[in-house]
């Protein structure tokens, strides 16, 4: 082992002398380091070389440091130490929250610092590496190591510098966008807008920083990756808030038009601006206002170039200098524009470029105007003289203007000054305005203008009096001046006629004349004024008048019937004191006014009083219409509402609704309130009584001297005044139909007509046996009702009523109350009934649970007891549950409920637990010991029962058969024999209890249904041979005549049916063959005879030949029982004679049928352009040859022997009427035939058969009939064959 020792001692002695060099060489950085360390961050970079010189003689003198791998680790730990002290001088806090000015400046510095330590290491690497290609080796001998780095070497601290650029990106975003907004002010509509925009991209930026600074890493260490995708992130966030911010800057200039407004703006975003996205696009919005700068100018040059002609000057402004001071407007706007756009702090133009030469050239051309149009205004004056400009002053001072109508009686008057004159002082007063040298006023001119303030004052003067004149006849109307003012206006007149003939504009007496002039036009119209305001006060009376309110309807106020009667009662006095009033005001007013035209004419003072007091008097008339028209439409519309504007019935009275003898009505009643809401419209027409004419309370001496005429007063023009009668209709049909709709609103109420109108008392007796459940469902009903009344509006509103609910209301629910009340006291006792029922039913059950049975039926009841109480054991329990139930539903509606039913209600579960147990216990036990002993028993008694069934049968069957044939009252011995089987039955029936206990199988009870078989057909013979006597007695009483064979028949059929019914069991029965035998013989013989004699059809010659047979008389009006003796005897014979009398009648009926057919039957006669015809008869020729063929058949009878005659005589007419038809055919057929022919003889045959036919519409068949009818169609016939023949 001493081998591999002392390997590793070597190679530990040459670590140590390794170590040993390294520490004496490394010592060099010693002194630099520590001053890298102490220095500060701007006094780093100057250390630089003196490090990197370091490392140059530690890898060149070093033994073990000359590699380029050392010499790079070295550098690697130098470069960590340089980016440490740069990270100790940037503060995180500072970038994200502090001054971003500071920290971007102190980031800034890192990387400054860092460049450099990179710059100085190339640099030196540099210096190396060319050192190294020059000399292989130094002096010693020794290899030189070229510092051969890789991209790898400044990793961290290109890193660092990156990390430090992203900080900076950062610092930038916080000086951009989280910017304090509230001291700058955006104007336009969209300001706030703006802001709150800005504002929106400010806090979306903030979350993005707080989003960076809330990394949970170091974000200066380079080390974490992390900081990429972070990073990233906050940039694109970055991006898209540049974007919404330059979106904001494009929506902030988008509706800017004005140029001001847009530089404005732009200052403020420029100021803003700081990453270079956003200076862009402020950048970009200087460049739209320099073409807006360019717009402005050219629609300046273009307003310049349109109307440098024809400038658009003032009225006052005068043609020369005027248009000069346009052209400098335009100059001032130009270099205002041109002022604020250089000012700017974002660069919008360029000295020198297109904009700069736009102004200049415009304002070199406005200059120009302003020169041109002073030579033009020189150019004017040159042919004007001195002494031409003074002549002008020698003018009239007042001239009259031209009559503008026909009707104008009086010329106003203008100001005679010289027009030239003012326009000449106008230019000299601008031109001055310029204040520029080049722009002299000629002296000429000047000596005129010096004098403008003596000749304005002057102008002004008579301009006052001119305009007094004017507005003097401009207030007075037509009328007036041409009638009331007349003379006053001529005396004006003739006091101004020295300005319109001799003063001039040179006068010295000018002002004394305007003096003068001016106050007497001053008197005229404060005259004028007086007689206007009086006019006007008089008017403004009839306004009062017309809207004074007849009635007092207040907004939003309600009445009742007396408070509304008597405000309106104290409102009219209140109008009538009004009136009076405006009628003593206007009275007295038109007196004073009088006073004006005392010293005018007659003719004035007529015109006085026919004009002005009788157009008062219209105007009062109207004014009190107007009153009372609103008075009525204002009543009208409170009550109908206003369609024509959509407003609806204001609310005006109150009614209280109350329930009054079981009736819901209102207080006061729909009559009373009616008849005051129409006394009301009519008193509004009666006020007017106290309004009378002005003209008769005109003063004494006033009169017109024409005839008076007596005129309507006021109160009877109105009162008949058409649409205010209408108005009160609607008034009135207005009440009618809301009292109408009240009440059908009133019926509403009957929902609840029960509560008030039924009677509880009654009601509960009805009810009073029914289930908790629906009694309860009864209270619920009501206590629902209750609610529903409470719930209902306390007021309802119908037009123009308020009908108020709580009177009605309160006594539903009284009503409503009580039935409640009476229910749950009827629920209680119903509870504590059934409370009781139960308790007792249990106690009952338990006892006779206890009870031993004492006999069978005992035994039976206690086994069924048992078997039932296992069954009901569940039914109890619900019973109790039931119970207990109904009294928690008491409890729900807080009944009083008495101890004792309380202490009922506790103990029956108790009771049940015990009949339980004891039904669990001994109740089996018991009830086998008793069947064993009652088994024997019934087995016993049942073998004897059946013994007495079979003997009882026997004895039935005898005694039936031992009544007599002719005995008819047998209802006593039925009665004994059902008694019997009865008993009989009872007995079998006590042994089904027994039977069904020991389960013994029903003997067969056979023979007991023998016996009642046979005892109900003994019963059904007795009542069926009692009902038929019943019904025989009652028919032998009546005639035969009156008897009704039918219904005799079908009572024997049903009666024999119901006997052969029992023909099995009564067969061998006495009672049933004497029965059968009676029914059988009535069916037979009896009832067919009786039906065959009241058949109608027998005559007198019958029955003669009846009693020839019998040899007695009988008449059909005798009882059937006095001929029954006969009836039986002969029954086959007189059934014979009434078979032969019934055909002997029905050929007679057939016969007279057919005599009566042909008595009446006609033939239809038609009209047609050759006279009447027959209408088509083959429907009658059938009906005939039918009629023969049935005549010859009833003449061959045996029963038409009576009536041979009659038959053979009908039977030729018959023939007649046949053969008359088919000759009245054939003639007419001919005679259509032969229409075309004219001889004499054909007319005379056509005349006569027309005359035969006749002219109705119609021809009895039988008047054809007579003797000779046949005989001349015949030869009618003939002779036309004859003529058709020639033919």
């Amino acid at each position: 082992y001493l081998a591999p020792l002392s390997v590793l001692s070597e190679e530990v002695h040459r670590a140590s002398e390794e170590a040993a060099s390294n520490i004496k060489f490394l010592d060099i950085l010693s002194e630099p380091c520590q001053s890298l360390a102490e220095a500060r961050l701007e006094d780093v970079p100057a250390l630089f070389p003196s490090l990197v010189g370091c490392v140059r003689a530690i890898c060149k003198l070093s033994p073990h440091y000359n590699t380029t791998e050392h010499a790079a680790g070295l550098l690697r730990k130098l470069s960590n130490e340089v980016a440490r002290k740069c990270r100790e001088q940037i503060s995180l806090q500072g970038v994200f929250e502090g001054d971003e000015s500071a920290a971007t400046e102190s980031l800034r510095e890192s990387v400054g610092c860092c460049l450099k330590w990179k710059r100085v290491l190339r640099k030196t690497a540099h210096t190396v590496n060319k050192n190294v290609a020059l000399l292989e080796a130094d002096a010693s001998g020794k290899e030189l190591v070229a510092w051969d780095f890789g991209d790898d070497q400044f990793a961290q601290i290109d890193a660092f510098v990156q990390r430090c650029r992203d900080l900076i990106e950062i610092c930038e975003g916080r000086m951009q966008f989280m910017v304090e907004l509230d001291a700058l002010e955006f104007g336009g509509t969209n300001g706030e807008e703006i802001k709150r925009s800005l504002k929106a991209v400010s806090e979306s930026f903030h979350l993005q920083v707080k989003r960076i600074q809330q990394l949970q890493y170091d974000i200066l260490d380079v080390r974490h990756s992390n900081w990429h995708e972070d990073y990233n992130n906050f940039k694109l966030a970055a991006k898209d808030l540049d974007i919404m911010y330059t979106n904001v800057i494009d929506k902030a200039f988008a509706p800017i038009q004005q140029l001001d407004t847009a530089v404005s703006l732009l200052d403020k975003f420029w100021n803003l601006a700081k990453r270079e996205a956003i200076r862009r696009c402020v950048e970009k919005r200087a460049a739209d206002i320099r073409l807006l700068f360019l717009r402005g100018c050219q629609v300046i040059r273009q307003d310049f170039d349109d109307n440098r002609r024809e400038p658009p000057l003032r009225m006052n402004e005068p043609q020369f200098a005027g248009s000069a001071l346009w052209a400098r407007s335009l100059m001032d706007r130009i270099q205002q524009m041109w002022s604020r756009v250089i000012k700017a702090s974002c660069p919008i133009v360029q000295s020198g470029d297109e904009a700069d030469r736009a102004v200049e050239s415009l304002l070199s051309a406005l200059h120009a105007y302003q020169t041109n149009k002073y030579n033009d205004w020189m150019e004017s004056l040159s042919s004007i003289e001195s002494d031409d400009l003074k002549s002008r002053l020698e003018q009239p001072l007042l001239r009259r203007m031209p009559i503008t109508s026909d009707a104008q009686l009086h010329r106003p008057l203008a100001v005679n000054f010289d027009n030239y004159l003012l326009a000449l002082s106008s230019e000299v007063v601008c031109w001055e305005r310029l204040h520029a040298e080049e722009f002299e006023i000629p002296s000429s001119v000047l000596s005129i203008c010096h004098q403008r303030e003596v000749h304005r004052i002057a102008r002004e003067h008579v301009t006052a009096m001119v305009r007094s004149f004017n507005e003097l006849l401009g207030d007075l109307t037509e009328n007036e001046s041409s009638l009331l003012f007349a003379d006053h206006v001529r005396r004006l007149e003739k006091k101004i006629m020295p300005g319109l003939t001799k003063l001039t504009w040179t006068s010295r007496v000018v002002e004394r004349f305007v003096q003068a002039c001016s106050n007497e036009i001053n008197a005229v119209h404060t005259l004028a004024k007086r007689f206007h305001s009086g006019m006007d006060v008089v008017r403004l009376q009839c306004r009062k008048v017309s809207l004074l309110r007849l009635i007092s309807i207040l907004s939003n106020n309600r009445y009742k019937e007396v408070s509304f009667e008597s405000q309106q009662e104290d409102h009219r006095k209140q109008c009538i004191q009004e009136l009076a009033n405006a009628h003593n005001i206007m009275s007295t007013q038109l007196t004073d006014l009088y006073s004006i035209f005392q010293d005018c004419t007659e003719e004035v003072k007529t015109r006085w009083i026919t004009q002005c007091v009788s157009k008062i008097d219209c105007l009062l008339l109207d004014a009190l219409s107007t009153a009372v028209r609103k008075s009525l439409t204002l009543l009208c519309t409170s009550i109908n509402g206003d369609e024509s504007n959509g407003e609806t019935q204001q609310t005006l009275f109150y009614l209280s609704v109350v329930l009054r003898d079981n009736r819901v009505e209102t207080k006061p009643s729909l009559i009373d309130l009616t008849h005051t809401v129409n006394s009301v419209a009519k008193e509004i027409i009666g006020v007017v009584q106290t309004v009378s004419r002005l003209e008769k309370h005109f003063p004494h001496g006033l009169s017109t001297g024409e005839k008076d005429v007596e005129k309507s007063d006021f109160y009877s023009i109105i009162s008949s005044n058409e649409a205010i009668l209408n108005l009160v209709v609607k008034v009135m049909e207005g009440i009618a139909g809301t009292t109408s709709d009240i009440g059908q609103w009133l019926l509403t109420w009957n929902r609840y007509k029960s509560i008030w109108e039924r009677d509880v008392d009654s009601f509960l007796r009805r009810i009073k046996s029914q289930p908790a459940a629906t009694l309860d469902r009864h209270i619920n009903t009501h206590k629902h009702q209750q609610v529903q009344i409470e719930s209902e509006n306390s007021s309802h509103a119908v037009k123009f009523m308020k009908l108020e609910t709580q009177s009605l209301r309160a006594a539903l629910v009284r009503h409503s109350v009580e039935w409640q009340e009476k229910l749950l006291g009827l629920f209680q006792r119903n509870a504590e009934a059934s409370l009781d029922e139960l308790d007792k039913v249990l106690s009952s059950k338990l006892t006779n649970l206890l009870r031993t049975p004492k006999d069978i039926s005992q035994l039976k009841a206690a086994i069924d007891l048992t078997s039932s109480l296992k069954g009901d054991m569940s039914g109890y329990e619900d019973k109790i549950d039931t119970m207990e139930a109904t009294f928690r539903t008491l409890s729900k509606y807080e009944a009083a409920i008495s101890e004792s039913s309380k202490d009922k209600l506790e103990g029956l579960r108790p009771s049940l637990e015990v009949l339980k147990e004891e039904l669990a216990s001994s109740a089996e036990g018991k009830l086998k010991e008793c069947k064993a002993l009652f088994g024997h028993q019934l087995r016993s008694s049942l073998t004897e029962f059946m013994k007495e069934v079979r003997v009882l049968r026997d004895n039935i069957q005898e005694q039936i058969e031992a009544i007599p044939s002719d005995e008819h009252d047998n209802t006593e011995v039925a009665t004994t024999l059902r008694s019997l089987t009865e008993t009989k039955r009872k007995t079998e029936a006590n042994f089904a209890p027994g039977l069904e206990i020991f389960g013994i199988e029903p003997p067969d009870d056979k023979a007991l249904r023998d016996c009642e078989a046979k005892v109900r057909s003994l019963q059904v013979l007795i009542e069926l041979e009692k009902t038929w006597a019943e019904h025989w007695n009652e028919w032998s009483k009546q005639p035969i005549n009156q008897l009704c064979s039918s219904d005799m028949e079908e009572m024997a059929n049903s009666t024999l049916k119901s006997v052969y019914k029992l023909k099995r069991d009564a067969s061998t029965w006495p009672i049933y063959q004497r029965l059968q035998g009676d029914l059988e013989q009535a069916k037979n013989v009896l009832i067919p005879v009786v039906a065959a004699m009241n058949e109608g059809a027998m005559q007198p010659r019958h029955w003669e030949l009846s009693k020839k047979e019998f040899g007695r008389s009988y008449d059909l009006m005798h009882p059937l029982s006095d001929a029954l003796e006969i009836l039986q005897e002969h029954s086959s014979h007189i059934i014979q004679i009434a078979r032969a009398a019934s055909e002997e009648s029905r050929i007679e009926s057939c016969i007279q049928t057919m005599r009566t057919q042909w008595e009446e039957a006609s033939v239809p006669i038609v009209s047609s352009a050759a006279g009447n015809q027959i209408s088509s008869v083959q429907d009658i020729l059938v009906a005939l040859e039918e009629d023969g063929a049935k005549l010859t058949a009833l003449m061959q009878s045996e029963y038409c022997a009576p009536f041979q005659d009659e038959a053979r005589q009908l039977e030729q007419n018959v023939i007649d009427m046949k053969n008359i038809l088919e000759s009245m055919m054939s003639v007419q057929g001919k005679c259509l035939h032969l229409s075309e022919h004219t001889s004499d003889e054909f007319s005379n045959i056509k005349d006569n058969f027309m005359a035969f036919l006749g002219s109705d519409d119609t021809v009895k068949l039988q008047s054809l009939c007579e003797k000779g009818t046949l005989t001349r169609l015949l030869d009618m016939a003939s002779k036309l064959e004859t003529i058709q023949s020639s033919l």
